[in-house]
């Protein structure tokens, strides 16, 4: 038990460097080997979709929150990311904090 504490410990102290956009160092302190490292950035571009797809539905836009959904490697090329609409409505480079509150 204790050394799962520890590696929460470890994954939790990352989680601040992660957050002031220490990235490296944040992954050495994390423990994780690459393979994870690997799982953790796919669970990071999934949650990244997911969230952007329910910003999407909230206005109305069911047919893109569809897209955002796809896998990447399955999208049509001329579909339009989301990276691609921060650009165009000038929120290029905008940190989001995206939250999830139970009510």
């Amino acid at each position: 038990m204790a050394k799962h504490v520890e590696k929460y410990e470890a994954i939790f102290s990352a989680v601040a460097f992660a957050e002031m956009n220490e990235h490296e160092t944040a992954l050495e302190l994390s423990g994780l080997d690459c393979g994870m490292r690997k799982k953790v950035a796919d669970l990071k571009q999934y949650l990244q979709r997911v969230f952007a797809a329910t910003a999407f539905t909230d206005v109305g836009c069911s047919d893109m929150a569809l897209e955002m959904l796809k896998d990447p490697e399955n999208r049509v090329l001329n579909t339009r990311s989301f990276h691609r609409f921060l650009e165009e409505v000038g929120l290029q480079g905008v940190r989001f904090q995206y939250v999830v509150a139970r009510i």
